[in-house]
């Protein structure tokens, strides 16, 4: 959507399986000599068609190492939350890195 900042947009659906996604994140980087983090600022929003349900999800960052030495190697960290207004279900899912 957007260079400066960095905004990305997307839209899943697959009504055989009966579910959409979509989703808006501005993408903040931070550089830590051997390793990079994209921190991923914003939720992408699960929609169960059949049941009327939208679970509304923050999204994990991407931190990758051994960028100049080591093993180039890529994981995701950092909490998360799900969250379903209609049923009242959440959440709290943690990443941890190695």
């Amino acid at each position: 959507i957007s260079h400066h900042p960095p905004i990305s947009s997307f839209y899943v659906t697959n009504r055989q399986d009966g579910f959409t996604i979509s989703s808006t994140i501005i993408a903040k980087s931070k550089f830590y000599g051997n390793s990079t983090s994209a921190v991923l600022d914003g939720a992408a929003v699960l929609t169960m068609l059949p049941r009327g349900e939208d679970y509304t999800m923050t999204i994990p960052y991407a931190h990758c190492k051994g960028i100049v030495m080591g093993t180039l190697s890529m994981e995701l960290g950092g909490k998360i939350s799900i969250n379903c207004e209609k049923t009242g279900y959440c959440t709290e899912l943690e990443f941890k890195l190695k």
